[in-house]
Protein backbone atom coordinates (compact mmCIF):
# COMPACT_ATOMS: atom_id res chain seq x y z
CA UNK A 1 0.00 0.00 0.00
CA UNK A 2 3.05 1.84 0.58
CA UNK A 3 3.30 2.26 -3.27
CA UNK A 4 0.46 3.97 -3.79
CA UNK A 5 0.97 6.75 -1.27
CA UNK A 6 2.70 8.89 -3.82
CA UNK A 7 -0.04 8.63 -6.39
CA UNK A 8 -2.66 9.96 -3.96
CA UNK A 9 -0.68 12.40 -2.84
CA UNK A 10 -0.38 14.02 -6.83
CA UNK A 11 -4.09 13.45 -7.04
CA UNK A 12 -5.26 15.21 -4.03
CA UNK A 13 -2.81 18.47 -5.07
CA UNK A 14 -3.58 17.85 -8.80
CA UNK A 15 -6.95 18.90 -8.64
CA UNK A 16 -6.18 22.62 -8.63
CA UNK A 17 -9.26 24.09 -8.22
CA UNK A 18 -9.43 22.43 -4.61
CA UNK A 19 -6.12 22.47 -3.62
CA UNK A 20 -4.96 25.69 -4.85
CA UNK A 21 -7.58 27.71 -4.03
CA UNK A 22 -7.76 26.24 -0.37
CA UNK A 23 -3.92 27.50 -0.41
CA UNK A 24 -5.30 30.72 -1.01
CA UNK A 25 -8.05 30.67 0.97
CA UNK A 26 -6.01 30.23 3.86
CA UNK A 27 -2.88 32.21 2.87
CA UNK A 28 -5.57 34.78 2.68
CA UNK A 29 -5.68 35.42 6.50
CA UNK A 30 -2.05 34.73 7.17
CA UNK A 31 -1.28 38.39 4.43
CA UNK A 32 -4.10 39.73 6.53
CA UNK A 33 -2.16 39.05 10.19
CA UNK A 34 1.23 40.45 8.31
CA UNK A 35 -0.87 43.40 6.98
CA UNK A 36 -2.19 44.35 10.28
CA UNK A 37 1.27 43.54 11.98
CA UNK A 38 2.91 46.34 8.91
CA UNK A 39 0.56 48.90 9.61
CA UNK A 40 -0.66 49.23 13.29
CA UNK A 41 1.67 50.72 15.80
CA UNK A 42 -0.26 48.57 18.68
CA UNK A 43 0.69 45.34 17.08
CA UNK A 44 2.87 42.71 18.86
CA UNK A 45 4.41 39.51 18.24
CA UNK A 46 2.59 37.73 20.78
CA UNK A 47 -0.87 38.85 19.57
CA UNK A 48 -0.13 38.40 16.02
CA UNK A 49 0.81 34.43 16.16
CA UNK A 50 -2.75 34.57 18.96
CA UNK A 51 -5.22 35.81 16.40
CA UNK A 52 -3.42 34.26 13.26
CA UNK A 53 -3.65 30.90 14.74
CA UNK A 54 -7.44 31.59 15.35
CA UNK A 55 -8.19 32.87 11.77
CA UNK A 56 -5.99 29.86 10.10
CA UNK A 57 -7.68 27.35 12.21
CA UNK A 58 -10.79 28.54 11.10
CA UNK A 59 -10.23 28.45 7.65
CA UNK A 60 -8.47 25.39 7.59
CA UNK A 61 -11.04 23.79 8.68
CA UNK A 62 -13.50 24.57 5.77
CA UNK A 63 -10.31 23.63 3.32
CA UNK A 64 -9.81 20.43 4.77
CA UNK A 65 -13.73 20.01 4.68
CA UNK A 66 -13.64 20.67 0.84
CA UNK A 67 -10.45 18.83 0.23
CA UNK A 68 -10.70 15.90 2.22
CA UNK A 69 -14.86 15.56 0.24
CA UNK A 70 -13.26 15.75 -2.81
CA UNK A 71 -11.01 13.32 -2.20
CA UNK A 72 -13.63 10.86 -0.68
CA UNK A 73 -15.80 11.18 -3.68
CA UNK A 74 -14.07 12.77 -6.59
CA UNK A 75 -13.58 8.85 -8.29
CA UNK A 76 -17.68 7.80 -7.86
CA UNK A 77 -18.47 11.26 -9.31
CA UNK A 78 -15.40 11.18 -11.97
CA UNK A 79 -16.79 7.26 -13.04
CA UNK A 80 -12.93 6.08 -12.45
CA UNK A 81 -13.54 4.04 -8.77
CA UNK A 82 -14.31 1.51 -11.36
CA UNK A 83 -10.88 1.41 -13.10
CA UNK A 84 -9.12 1.64 -9.99
CA UNK A 85 -11.31 -1.21 -8.93
CA UNK A 86 -10.09 -3.14 -11.67
CA UNK A 87 -6.36 -2.89 -10.97
CA UNK A 88 -6.92 -5.73 -9.14
CA UNK A 89 -6.00 -3.14 -5.62
CA UNK A 90 -7.84 -4.41 -2.26
CA UNK A 91 -10.55 -1.85 -2.13
CA UNK A 92 -9.76 -1.24 1.63
CA UNK A 93 -6.02 0.01 0.51
CA UNK A 94 -8.09 2.82 -1.61
CA UNK A 95 -9.25 4.17 1.00
CA UNK A 96 -7.13 3.85 3.51
CA UNK A 97 -4.18 5.87 1.48
CA UNK A 98 -6.25 8.52 0.99
CA UNK A 99 -6.94 8.88 4.96
CA UNK A 100 -2.96 8.71 5.05
CA UNK A 101 -2.34 11.04 2.18
CA UNK A 102 -4.66 14.10 3.66
CA UNK A 103 -2.59 15.10 6.72
CA UNK A 104 0.37 15.55 4.02
CA UNK A 105 -2.07 17.57 1.31
CA UNK A 106 -3.40 19.57 4.69
CA UNK A 107 0.08 20.97 5.94
CA UNK A 108 0.78 21.90 2.40
CA UNK A 109 -2.50 23.73 2.53
CA UNK A 110 -1.57 25.69 5.75
CA UNK A 111 1.77 25.95 6.16
CA UNK A 112 1.80 29.21 3.84
CA UNK A 113 -0.35 31.11 5.88
CA UNK A 114 1.48 30.01 9.04
CA UNK A 115 4.82 31.59 7.59
CA UNK A 116 3.23 34.77 6.82
CA UNK A 117 2.18 35.02 10.56
CA UNK A 118 5.42 33.95 11.92
CA UNK A 119 6.51 36.53 9.79
CA UNK A 120 4.35 38.97 10.92
CA UNK A 121 5.41 38.20 14.25
CA UNK A 122 8.86 38.98 14.04
CA UNK A 123 7.60 42.29 11.98
CA UNK A 124 5.66 43.11 15.02
CA UNK A 125 7.95 43.32 17.82
CA UNK A 126 7.00 44.04 20.89
CA UNK A 127 6.37 40.93 23.68
CA UNK A 128 7.47 37.55 21.77
CA UNK A 129 5.02 34.89 21.49
CA UNK A 130 5.81 32.07 23.68
CA UNK A 131 7.19 28.51 23.19
CA UNK A 132 3.48 27.13 23.53
CA UNK A 133 1.89 29.89 21.32
CA UNK A 134 4.08 28.95 18.69
CA UNK A 135 3.50 25.45 19.12
CA UNK A 136 -0.43 26.53 18.64
CA UNK A 137 0.04 28.17 15.53
CA UNK A 138 0.85 24.64 14.16
CA UNK A 139 -0.95 22.31 16.10
CA UNK A 140 -4.56 24.11 16.37
CA UNK A 141 -4.53 24.62 12.38
CA UNK A 142 -3.53 21.42 11.56
CA UNK A 143 -5.55 18.65 14.27
CA UNK A 144 -8.44 20.94 12.89
CA UNK A 145 -7.57 20.36 9.41
CA UNK A 146 -6.89 16.51 10.03
CA UNK A 147 -9.80 15.64 12.48
CA UNK A 148 -12.46 17.60 10.08
CA UNK A 149 -10.91 16.66 6.88
CA UNK A 150 -11.36 12.94 7.43
CA UNK A 151 -14.57 13.10 8.69
CA UNK A 152 -15.80 15.05 5.61
CA UNK A 153 -13.34 12.88 3.40
CA UNK A 154 -15.29 9.40 5.31
CA UNK A 155 -18.82 11.00 4.34
CA UNK A 156 -17.89 11.43 1.02
CA UNK A 157 -17.15 8.17 0.43
CA UNK A 158 -19.70 6.69 2.12
CA UNK A 159 -22.72 8.99 0.88
CA UNK A 160 -20.60 9.31 -2.77
CA UNK A 161 -21.33 13.29 -2.63
CA UNK A 162 -18.38 15.62 -2.07
CA UNK A 163 -21.44 18.10 -1.99
CA UNK A 164 -23.09 16.75 0.88
CA UNK A 165 -20.24 15.73 2.70
CA UNK A 166 -19.61 19.51 2.37
CA UNK A 167 -22.67 20.53 4.18
CA UNK A 168 -22.62 17.62 6.66
CA UNK A 169 -19.39 18.48 8.08
CA UNK A 170 -19.78 22.23 7.60
CA UNK A 171 -22.88 21.87 9.62
CA UNK A 172 -21.09 19.80 12.45
CA UNK A 173 -18.03 22.56 12.48
CA UNK A 174 -20.42 25.88 13.05
CA UNK A 175 -23.67 24.22 14.61
CA UNK A 176 -22.35 21.78 16.30
CA UNK A 177 -21.97 23.40 19.65
CA UNK A 178 -25.95 24.15 19.19
CA UNK A 179 -26.75 20.42 18.25
CA UNK A 180 -24.85 19.23 21.18
CA UNK A 181 -26.29 21.15 23.80
CA UNK A 182 -30.24 20.09 22.40
CA UNK A 183 -28.47 16.84 22.79
CA UNK A 184 -27.20 17.89 26.52
CA UNK A 185 -30.97 19.80 27.54
CA UNK A 186 -33.29 16.91 26.21
CA UNK A 187 -31.43 13.55 25.49
CA UNK A 188 -28.25 13.10 27.58
CA UNK A 189 -25.72 15.09 29.13
CA UNK A 190 -23.06 12.14 28.23
CA UNK A 191 -24.37 11.74 24.77
CA UNK A 192 -23.55 15.72 24.29
CA UNK A 193 -20.30 15.14 25.61
CA UNK A 194 -19.60 12.53 22.97
CA UNK A 195 -20.90 14.72 20.14
CA UNK A 196 -17.74 14.47 17.63
CA UNK A 197 -17.80 18.54 17.40
CA UNK A 198 -17.29 18.36 21.45
CA UNK A 199 -14.78 16.08 21.50
CA UNK A 200 -12.93 17.44 18.42
CA UNK A 201 -12.81 20.78 20.36
CA UNK A 202 -11.37 19.52 23.82
CA UNK A 203 -8.62 17.82 21.49
CA UNK A 204 -7.69 20.72 18.98
CA UNK A 205 -7.86 22.89 22.32
CA UNK A 206 -5.81 20.54 25.23
CA UNK A 207 -8.06 20.91 27.74
CA UNK A 208 -11.60 20.46 28.72
CA UNK A 209 -14.25 22.98 30.02
CA UNK A 210 -15.41 23.50 33.45
CA UNK A 211 -18.09 24.55 35.22
CA UNK A 212 -22.19 24.25 34.07
CA UNK A 213 -21.11 23.53 30.53
CA UNK A 214 -18.36 20.91 31.93
CA UNK A 215 -16.89 18.49 29.10
CA UNK A 216 -15.02 15.35 29.02
CA UNK A 217 -11.58 15.23 30.16
CA UNK A 218 -8.55 15.25 27.14
CA UNK A 219 -8.05 11.89 27.70
CA UNK A 220 -11.30 10.63 27.60
CA UNK A 221 -11.95 12.88 24.48
CA UNK A 222 -8.95 11.43 22.67
CA UNK A 223 -10.38 8.12 22.77
CA UNK A 224 -13.62 8.67 21.90
CA UNK A 225 -12.82 10.88 18.73
CA UNK A 226 -10.61 7.87 17.90
CA UNK A 227 -13.87 5.71 17.82
CA UNK A 228 -15.38 8.58 16.15
CA UNK A 229 -12.57 8.30 13.17
CA UNK A 230 -12.48 4.77 13.23
CA UNK A 231 -16.39 4.22 13.00
CA UNK A 232 -16.24 6.92 10.09
CA UNK A 233 -13.55 5.15 7.89
CA UNK A 234 -15.24 1.89 8.48
CA UNK A 235 -18.50 2.78 7.24
CA UNK A 236 -16.79 4.05 4.79
CA UNK A 237 -14.51 1.19 3.96
CA UNK A 238 -17.70 -0.72 4.56
CA UNK A 239 -19.67 0.50 1.87
CA UNK A 240 -16.46 0.76 -0.32
CA UNK A 241 -16.23 -3.33 -0.24
CA UNK A 242 -20.24 -3.78 -0.82
CA UNK A 243 -20.77 -0.97 -3.90
CA UNK A 244 -20.72 -1.96 -7.76
CA UNK A 245 -18.98 0.63 -9.50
Amino acid sequence: MIDLLPAEFKRQIGRKGSFYGSMVWVGLFGLGVLIWAIVSSTSTGDVAVESGTGLITFAVILAAIVVGATAGSYDVAEGTMRYLVLTGRPRWQLVIVRVLALPVTVTLIALPAIGLTLLASSIAGGVAPSGTEVFDLFYSPLMSGLLYGILSLAIGMFLKSNGVAIAVAVVLNFAGLLIAGLIYEFVSRDLANGFFPIVASVVIEREATTGADETLSLGTSIVILIVWLVALVGASLGRVQRAEY
